[in-house]
């Protein structure tokens, strides 16, 4: 007898002192404390630590206080026989939570079955403010909704709004920066706010929080509920399992039945992932016969059309499908919350085909049913809504820019990926969807998100690969068909930053077979080959291209490939007149002499000439435009003379441009000019072989610029439609070459 009062005293003793700087252990220290040496001192600290909080839980959802002391009892219990298995030991608060959670319903359930009244110990007070009365009705919903938050952020929400711990003191009991904890608090107070929200209950998250860190701080420990609870735990611990009288005999099969519901939803899901893992490997095995069969034989095509999913989990006939949802419905009101749990998942994985028989079936009487489906049906839709709204919130998108979203938006979207990302899609495939520039947008700014398929579904959508010929090409004119692939908004429609890297390789076809070589490129936007109209024979004809690609999204590879459709353009004969060059008209003459002019430099088309110093003009220094490193290194180039057109004219022009070297009488072949109408613009008149042009001289050259209609240029342009009849020759102008000393003495005066 003297024996067993020495021992209890020396256990005492233990337990008041406590583990050598016990305060300062984190959780993860004492859970590994407890589990390595069975120190009774560290499992009294993570009782009395994290007790005020499953108290709260507890008292939250029981009303009876010998149910809310089995609930308690029983949290701790289970952390007794699972604390070897807690993978986030750091987390413990956390799963203490969860677990006080289920215990409660666990308790509540059996005294509901055994006909036991759920009365309040006390009577609570009327509620004197429309926020105690939101309160009142939030308290038993609460707790489900912080179970259900992802555990990163029910772990800083637990810690910091509900058992009151500082961003410094969360930041140390988990090892991560504080602005980690900040970030994730902000999240998960907008997760419950959204799903309280759901639920009618519009109390903001902050309130939420403070009113249960006030109600946690408040929940004082009966110390002889913190004794039996330790006392039952190590008796629990050495295997004696009846030794706690009735109590601990009913905490005990609670706790198992709560560690065994949970481990058969842990199961569950592990089933989900292997039967999903199976379903891809078949479907894998599948794609491999299938290609060798293709590559094996001819193309067969099957007749019959594939069977349509008519819901997104389960590809059944729909007498079957609407028969199975009605079950998963039925089993909502179940009286097991792993029943419900469970079922509330089957119908989030059948997807939206299940909003149009939920709605049929009509108002359930079950409110926990009718919960469960509200949440369901924002889970299913709801964000579309959210999305949708958002998105038209935000001004227009009529610029080639990638404005910013709002943060709301932004974290609507990551949380329900990846349906929010397909609901984007679906808006940005529409363009006469007044959102779809703005959903491409938000495409954009959540693009480290989305997934692979996603990604490649939206260049399927934004991408314009092909080419636009005219239906008709006179044959013997040597007009040209661009081949390529662009955007529908260029580079608005890329990830900014040049954090995405496009590979491609083009193939072109021209009345289906291969024209060219492929083109490899590296970028969003390219010209990858021409189809030359001359020599074509008279007839139709069709050409089209094969884009192949690769990116890398997460470190990973990924390739694809896009398919033109077949284009179709014919060939008419030679002598067909022209039908796109406009009649001779003497006021579009005066018009376009008018507007266009030749200059050595851009300040010969100011308005008003650039001032210097005193207000004087400034006279503007010519400097190469072409530049180019020959043999030996030496360098060459040429200022060269330029055109503009100073305001814009009803009509497109099409020229062949040529200079007539004034010395040595030679012509040289320019690029090609077309301006179209209603622009104004400027450009370069240069000729292609410019070291040609240079070779032997130095300084000025004088030169006249000849543009003549060109029938060619304007067939090549397909934006063309009715171009200026005239030509135009300039007066005698200059263009100077530069020699390799002449760079050597523009560096040294820059020096």
């Amino acid at each position: 007898m003297a024996a067993t009062q020495l021992s209890n005293f020396l256990r005492s003793l233990r337990r008041r002192i406590g583990p050598p700087g016990g305060d300062a252990l984190t959780d993860a220290e004492l859970l590994d404390r407890w589990i390595s040496q069975r120190d009774e001192a560290a499992f009294e600290l993570l009782v009395r630590r994290h007790g005020p909080a499953v108290l709260g839980v507890c008292r939250r959802l029981l009303f009876r206080s010998q149910d809310i002391e089995d609930a308690f009892q029983a949290t701790f219990l289970a952390l007794i026989r699972k604390a070897g298995s807690i993978g986030k030991r750091q987390a413990v608060g956390s799963w203490l939570y969860k677990v006080a959670y289920h215990a409660a319903l666990r308790v509540r359930a059996a005294a509901s079955r055994h006909g036991l009244q759920e009365q309040p110990v006390l009577d609570p007070p009327a509620p004197s403010n429309a926020d105690e009365i939101v309160w009142r009705d939030l308290r038993f919903v609460l707790d489900e909704e912080v179970s259900r938050l992802p555990e990163k952020l029910r772990v800083c929400f637990v810690l910091c709004c509900v058992e009151g711990l500082t961003h410094g003191e969360a930041s140390k009991q988990l090892g991560c920066p504080e602005g980690t904890i900040s970030s994730r608090l902000t999240r998960a107070r907008e997760a419950l706010r959204r799903s309280l929200t759901r639920r009618g209950l519009t109390l903001p998250a902050a309130t939420v929080a403070a009113a249960l860190s006030a109600e946690t701080a408040s929940a004082s420990l009966p110390a002889t509920l913190v004794d039996l609870t330790i006392a039952a735990g190590m008796r629990y611990a050495m295997g004696q399992t009846a030794a706690g009288g009735l109590l601990a005999a009913r905490a005990i099969a609670t706790a198992e039945g709560v560690l065994k519901a949970m481990l058969l939803s842990k199961l569950k899901v592990a089933a989900g992932v292997l039967l999903a893992i199976g379903v891809v490997g078949a479907g894998t095995a599948g794609l491999t016969y299938e290609t060798q069969s293709v590559r094996q034989s001819t193309s067969v095509k099957s007749s019959k059309p594939p069977e349509k999913a008519t819901g997104e989990g389960h590809p059944l006939p729909r007498p079957a499908f609407e028969d199975q949802v009605k079950a998963l419905v039925r089993q909502l009101g179940d009286d097991e919350f792993a029943r419900r749990e469970t079922a509330e998942k089957a119908l989030l994985r059948l997807g939206v085909d299940i909003l149009p028989i939920v709605d049929r079936l009509g108002r359930q009487e079950d409110a926990e049913i009718r919960s469960r489906l509200a949440r369901l049906r924002h889970e299913l839709a709801g964000f579309r809504d959210d999305i949708r709204a958002g998105l038209a919130a935000m001004p227009e998108i009529k610029d080639e820019t990638r404005p910013p979203i709002p943060a709301l938006l932004k974290q609507t979207i990551l949380d329900y990926q990846p349906r929010s990302g397909d609901f984007l899609l679906s808006l940005l495939a529409d363009v006469k969807d007044p959102l779809h520039r703005r959903a491409t947008n938000a495409f954009l700014h959540t693009w480290d998100s989305m997934t692979a398929v996603q990604i490649k579904e939206y260049l399927r959508h934004i991408l314009v690969v092909g080419a636009r010929p005219r239906p008709r090409y006179p044959r013997g004119i040597d007009a040209s068909i661009a081949l390529g692939y662009s955007s529908r908004y260029d580079y608005s429609e890329w990830p900014a930053g040049g954090k995405f890297r496009f590979v491609t390789r083009t193939s072109h076809f021209l009345d289906g077979k291969p024209h060219g070589k492929p083109y490899p490129y590296e970028g969003m936007i390219a010209c990858t080959g021409w189809i030359q109209t001359k020599d074509l024979s008279i007839g139709k004809h069709s050409c089209s291209l094969e884009l192949e690609y690769e990116f890398i999204h997460r470190t990973q590879k990924y390739t694809g490939r896009i398919h033109s459709r077949k284009i179709s353009f014919s060939m008419i004969p030679a002598d067909t007149p022209d039908d796109l060059i406009a009649p001779k008209d003497a006021a579009t003459e005066r018009l376009v002499r008018k507007a266009f002019g030749f200059g050595k430099k851009e300040s010969d088309f100011y308005e008003q000439p650039p001032l210097g110093r005193f207000g004087m003009p400034l006279e503007e220094e010519r400097r190469p435009n072409t530049t180019w490193v020959g043999p030996g290194g030496k360098r060459g180039g040429l200022a060269v003379v330029l055109w503009n057109v100073a305001t814009p004219l009803p009509i497109d022009l099409c020229f062949d441009v040529a200079l007539h070297d004034q010395k040595t009488g030679k012509v040289y072949p320019c690029d090609p000019l077309v301006l179209r109408q209603g622009k104004a613009h400027w450009g370069y008149v240069s000729p292609r072989a410019a070291w040609d042009f240079a070779r032997g001289r130095v300084g000025e050259v004088p030169v006249k610029v000849v543009l003549t209609p060109s029938r060619k240029a304007a067939l090549t342009s397909t934006e063309v439609t009715r171009y200026y009849p005239g030509s135009i020759t300039s007066e005698i102008l200059t263009i100077k070459i530069f020699g390799d000393d002449d760079f050597k003495q523009d560096e040294r005066k820059r020096k």
